[in-house]
């Protein structure tokens, strides 16, 4: 099993032969919880509820030709985590204890993934995980991935126990949200999700186990926004949806009322598509040149007080976050946010680059909310010959050099697969699967399985992705080393900026501006010290030499 237990665990000899059809007796939880274990299954189910009465508790009959007997009894238990799960299969069935209708999902998960031949064996498990947050950040604004290979990727999460899909849905290259109010958008972007499909994504989700927090970034990265609307940047001036991965120069304006008046209304529209009461706003690689010369952004300077322009980007966050907050949401943003003087109420911090990790220490030492996703470790996006499977299961959060000052604000791990260089879903699969699973076994169950161990049951997993019809990368690649590792590394490295023209490049340094720890990081994470000669002669490597299944 992926993720192995947290917790307590006992197997018994026998199996309970699990009907074909399945009568569920469920006590204070939803019923949504039990449907996709019979999608997965196969099997049909008829619930009967309990409900309080004034002398205890009455019971529904079931109505059905079947078994009198509940197969599985699920029982609401109040005193439990939010995700804990209590499971039992003995030789009367199977008896489900959770708080919540994910943790019963995370127990069915567990009977599905022992499954055999209609056979489940007797066990009793006391499981919950060490991280409130499980999640996979998926770009689909680069490139745009139809809904029904977001549902297999939602899917082969969920069978993992991963709680978070982060759909990054608006950048430089498209607009991916219908918007009735703003039809231009999509006019620009071409391809996008229909409100019906969002909603449909997110409860499809949600049976699933799985949160979809949306991500729209601001202030930069908004191309296709002002493709469609160029008023909302401080000159003016057209821009176009842009080709190829980078930073672009072009952002929001601070400065100008109306850009605010648009993204409430934008947000009003959006919001309610998703029952997450999160919402990500990115923040990261906001480019501040053209913030410099306008007036608007110096009027706002000066009426703040502000000396420093990425305090006005502090004042941008805030005021999104006012916007969000009427619609019952709360921030999520890039860590180049703790830069930024006064944050927004409630912001919760991603962690990824290290040009921001001594603020990023300052603000985890005041006690903030954050979520990991190191970009030397969890990128899928990354060629494994950079990112390997093993450097994801052993990866622990930390900020480059300084240790994590506390821990009581750490929500969990994320990894994130950006899609500049990924334009088919083969091709997605096989960045993510099956290196996901190494966070997902990490973030549930901690660091006390072995990798050796790990490798025997991520082995049995890709039985699941097969039948799903979803690519994945063989086994020979998980851990590449020798010639090959080194050629589909560079070539990658190589690639990263070969599109860009000269004004995308200076603003793509302006707004990383890389340190010396940085650079230092840069190679010593992805690179060997046996690389270095390889690199500095200049080679233009193509070659992946992987296999993918």
């Amino acid at each position: 099993m992926i993720p192995s237990i947290n917790g307590k665990e006992k197997q018994e000899a026998g199996t309970f032969d699990l009907s074909e059809y399945l009568n569920v007796q469920m006590e204070g939880l939803k019923e949504y919880c039990v449907e996709a274990f019979a999608e997965r299954t196969g099997r049909n189910y008829q619930i009967s509820k309990t409900t309080a009465s004034g002398n205890g508790k009455q019971e529904e009959k079931i109505q059905d030709a079947g078994r009198e007997k509940p197969v599985i009894c699920i029982r609401k238990k109040e005193s439990m985590p939010e995700e804990a799960y209590e499971l039992a299969v003995s030789e009367t069935g199977i008896q489900i204890a959770a708080a919540t209708e994910r943790g019963v999902i995370w127990a069915l998960t567990t009977v599905c993934q022992n499954l055999k031949d209609n056979q489940v064996p007797y066990m009793e498990v006391s499981d919950s995980p060490k991280c409130a947050h499980r999640g996979m950040s998926l770009d689909c604004a680069r490139h745009f991935f139809d809904v029904d290979a977001v549902k297999k990727i939602i899917d082969a999460l969920s069978i993992a126990k991963m709680n978070v899909l982060h759909w990054h849905l608006a950048d430089d290259q498209g607009f991916r949200i219908e918007s009735r109010k703003f039809p231009k958008l999509m006019e620009v972007s071409g391809d996008y999700y229909t409100q019906e499909e969002i909603r449909e994504v997110v409860q499809y989700a949600k049976l699933r186990g799985v949160e979809v927090v949306p991500e729209i970034d601001v202030p930069g990265h908004v191309s296709a926004i002002l493709a469609a609307y160029p008023q909302y940047s401080c000159s003016g001036r057209q821009v176009k949806v842009a080709k190829c991965g980078g930073i672009y120069p072009v952002i929001l304006c601070a400065g100008k009322e109306d850009v605010f008046t648009f993204l409430e209304e934008l947000l009003d529209e959006v919001c309610p598509l998703f029952e997450s009461d999160r919402f990500h706003i990115g923040g990261d690689e906001a480019p501040k040149m053209e913030w410099k010369k306008c007036p608007h952004c110096q009027a706002v300077m000066k009426a703040e007080g502000y000396t420093d322009y990425e305090h006005l980007q502090g004042y941008f966050a805030r005021r999104v976050s006012e916007i969000l907050k009427k619609q019952g949401k709360t921030p999520i943003c890039w860590n180049e946010t703790a830069c930024c003087g006064e944050l927004p109420e409630d912001v919760t911090l991603q962690f990824w680059t290290l040009n921001e990790a001594e603020q990023m220490k300052q603000y985890v030492e005041a006690g903030g909310k954050w979520i990991y996703s190191d970009m030397f470790e969890l990128y899928l996006d990354y060629p494994y010959s950079m990112t390997p499977v093993k450097k994801i299961f052993e990866t622990v959060p930390h900020f480059g050099s300084r240790e994590v000052p506390r821990m009581d604000g750490f929500l969990g791990m994320e990894a994130c697969v950006w899609a500049e260089h990924i334009t088919e879903p083969e091709r997605l699969y096989t960045r993510i699967f099956p290196r996901i699973y190494a966070l997902a076994e990490t973030a549930w169950a901690g660091y006390e399985s072995s990798y050796e161990a790990f490798e025997d049951r991520l082995r049995q997993i890709l039985l699941y992705l097969k039948q799903h019809g979803i690519a994945y990368t063989e086994e020979s690649w998980w851990n590449p080393a020798g010639d090959a590792r080194r050629e589909e590394a560079f070539g990658y490295f190589m690639g990263i900026n070969s599109a860009m023209d000269e004004e995308t490049k200076a603003a793509t340094a302006e707004a990383s501006k890389p340190g010396e720890e940085f650079a230092r990081s840069f190679m010593t994470k992805f690179f060997q010290p046996e690389d270095l000669p390889y690199l500095m002669g200049g080679r233009n490597a193509d070659a992946s030499g992987h296999q993918e299944a």
